[in-house]
């Protein structure tokens, strides 16, 4: 999924594309966050999509969802990234680091961002 930035904030460039890997919405709390990379150091964040406009929707049949919590937390995920442990990456293990760079890769060799 591409998506353009809206507006200029910390980790954002109005009018540059963003390749989006992960979509989780919060209906509790009325959120919806899109998966990047922050564009200083390419580490994955959640970013509110109020500060996107959404432009392809590359691959997102091939996309899983999952529910949580009676259904109240929502994440949509490319199927490569399901089963991806978030805490350990979090954690810094250098295994899981490669593991997200390859998984990454792979999502993005068929995307053309601007």
């Amino acid at each position: 999924m591409i998506l353009v930035a809206k507006d200029s904030i910390p980790g954002l460039q109005k009018g540059k594309e963003y390749f989006c890997f992960g979509i989780n919405i919060f209906i509790d709390m009325g959120l919806v966050f899109a998966l990047i990379r922050r564009d200083i150091d390419g580490t994955p964040i959640l970013e509110d999509i109020k500060h996107f406009d959404l432009k392809d929707v590359n691959n997102f049949s091939e996309w899983v969802v999952e529910k949580k919590y009676n259904g109240l937390r929502i994440f949509l995920t490319p199927k490569e990234f399901v089963d991806f442990d978030w805490d350990l990456y979090n954690d810094g293990d250098e295994n899981m680091d490669n593991e997200f760079e390859r998984k990454y890769s792979f999502l993005l060799k068929n995307i053309h961002l601007n």
